[in-house]
Order: C-alpha cells, then sequence, then structure tokens
C-alpha cells in the first residue's frame, strides 16, 4: 500500500514539465520579452474592461 508521501511525491512528478534544451531557451526568452499584443488582443482587452466596468458599476449601485 503506497504511503501518503510517495503519493505525493507520484503526483509531483506527473506535474513536471520537460524541456529540450532549445525549447527551454525558447520559454525563456519568451518570459524576459514577451510578444506585444496584436490589434485583436488589444479590442478584446477593451471588451473585457467595459464590461467589467459596467457590471462593477451595476453592483456599486
Amino acid at each position: 500500500m503506497p504511503t501518503i508521501q510517495s503519493t505525493v511525491v507520484e503526483k509531483e512528478k506527473l506535474r513536471e514539465l520537460k524541456l529540450s534544451q532549445r525549447d527551454a531557451m525558447m520559454l525563456t526568452d519568451a518570459l524576459k520579452k514577451p510578444a506585444k499584443p496584436n490589434v485583436r488582443l488589444q479590442k478584446a482587452g477593451a471588451r473585457y474592461n467595459n464590461k467589467t466596468q459596467y457590471y462593477r458599476r451595476m453592483l456599486s449601485k
């Protein structure tokens, strides 16, 4: 019967992300200097902000 500790260790192993050296470097570079949002993402962000501000105003009344 597995112990609680061995079960936790096994679950942690499942969450482990294995990357090649090239992929790890690409991930590091992307985290250091993320891409700028494109027009569609900017518009989506504006729509989200407008909707959430509307609901916040409605809730605060």
